[in-house]
C-alpha cells in the first residue's frame, strides 16, 4: 500500500518517519511505500520534541481559525492532485491526524462529486477536529471545549517536566480510568451520547468518517479522550481501535511494534475486501 504521513505539530516528516520506523520495520518487505511530508509551515518544536530531534520544525496550521483550515484544505487537495498515482491510504499522528480526519470529513461535504484521495486512515494519537467541524457548521458543546483546553494543557506540562518524560513515567490525567479498557484492541465503555461532552448519537451523518479508520491511542495520554470523541465518529464496521498503554508517543517496544504492524495488515485486508485487491503499490 501506499501512504501520506502526516506528522504532529512541531515535528517533521523525518521525524516521523524514526517516530514510525519500529513497527515499519515488522511489515512485510516490499510492500507499502510511506511518503512523510514536512507541513507547510515553520514552527518552533512541539511539547519536548527538542529533547529528542533536531529541526527544522514544521506545522500544517499557523492557527485554528477558518482561514488557515481552508489554505490547509487547498493546500493537501493540491498535494493530492500533484501525485503520479493516488495514495491507498493515510496515517497521521497528533495534529497529523486532526487535520486528516477533517479534510476527509471537508472533502465528504464540499468535494461529494470527487472520490475521496485515499481508501483508509490509520490515526495515531489524534483527536476529533473540533475547530474544523465548528467552521462546518458542527457546534461543539462547551463541555467538550474545555475539555480540549485542559488536556493541551495538560500535555504540555508533562512535556516540560523532561526527567519524568526519560524516566518513562506520566502523571495520571482526570479521565484516566474512563480511557482505559482491560482489553487494548477494545474500546472502553463509554455513552456515545456523552463521549466527553460530544452526543455522537445525534451527530449528522455528513460529519461520520466512512472509510476503514485504525484509532491508536495510550490510556495515559492527556489527549485520548478526543481520540476517543474521534473513533466514535467512524463507521464501526470499518474501526480497530488499540490501546498501546502509554501516553502521546508511538511505542517502540518489539511486542507494541508487532501490534502496530498488525493494525496495518488489518487496514490492508479492508482496502482489499472493499477494492478487490486493487492496490496502487
Amino acid at each position: 500500500m501506499r501512504f501520506l504521513c502526516l506528522h504532529g505539530s512541531g515535528t517533521s516528516g523525518a521525524i516521523f518517519a524514526a517516530q514510525t520506523a519500529s513497527f515499519r520495520t515488522q511489515l512485510k518487505p516490499g510492500c507499502h511505500e510511506f511518503n512523510f511530508i514536512n507541513g507547510p509551515h515553520p514552527s518552533k518544536p512541539g511539547p519536548g520534541v527538542q529533547h529528542f530531534f533536531e529541526g527544522p520544525y514544521h506545522t500544517f496550521l499557523t492557527s485554528y481559525d477558518q482561514s488557515a483550515l481552508d489554505y490547509t484544505y487547498k493546500w493537501l487537495e493540491a498535494l493530492f492532485e500533484r501525485q503520479d498515482k493516488p495514495y491507498d491510504a493515510v496515517i497521521g499522528f497528533s495534529q497529523g491526524v486532526a487535520v486528516l480526519a477533517a479534510y476527509t470529513i471537508w472533502h465528504q461535504i464540499y468535494r461529494p462529486e470527487k472520490p475521496l484521495p485515499y481508501k483508509a486512515a490509520m490515526f495515531i494519537c489524534g483527536s476529533a477536529p473540533f475547530a474544523a467541524l465548528e467552521g462546518m457548521d458542527y457546534s461543539v458543546p462547551e463541555k467538550a471545549w474545555a475539555l480540549n483546553e485542559k488536556s493541551n494543557e495538560q500535555l504540555y506540562a508533562a512535556a516540560r517536566n523532561f526527567d519524568s518524560i526519560l524516566a518513562g513515567q506520566q502523571a495520571p490525567f482526570s479521565h484516566e480510568s474512563q480511557t482505559k479498557s482491560e482489553d487494548k484492541w477494545a474500546l472502553p465503555p463509554l455513552d456515545a451520547s456523552d463521549v466527553f461532552g460530544l452526543d455522537l448519537v445525534s451527530l449528522p451523518d455528513r460529519f461520520r468518517i466512512k472509510i476503514p479508520t485504525v484509532h491508536v491511542y495510550g490510556a495515559k495520554d492527556p489527549r485520548t479522550p478526543h481520540a476517543l470523541q474521534l473513533a466514535l465518529m467512524c463507521d464501526p464496521h470499518k474501526r480497530m481501535t488499540y490501546d498501546h498503554g502509554g501516553g502521546h508517543e508511538i511505542p517502540r517496544s518489539i511486542e507494541k511494534s508487532l501490534d502496530l504492524a498488525a493494525t496495518v495488515d488489518w487496514l490492508e485486508k479492508q482496502v482489499n475486501a472493499a477494492h478487490g485487491n486493487n492496490l496502487l503499490w
